[in-house]
């Protein structure tokens, strides 16, 4: 089984049921069909993204 790790966008756009999101990828990620995930650093880029208002 493949894995993933996520970027920020990526997650982002996920989590914010964003269309930029290619629909195949959207669903691989919904249906588990592989190992994702998300490393700290992008977690500390969206709490710097949303102290900024952006």
């Amino acid at each position: 089984m493949n894995s993933y790790l996520l970027d920020t966008h990526i997650l982002i756009w996920l989590l914010n049921g964003n269309n930029r999101l290619n629909k195949n990828i959207r669903e691989d990620i919904d249906y588990f069909q592989h190992l994702y995930y998300v490393s700290v650093e992008t977690l500390r880029e969206i709490v710097i993204l949303k102290s900024l208002k952006k």
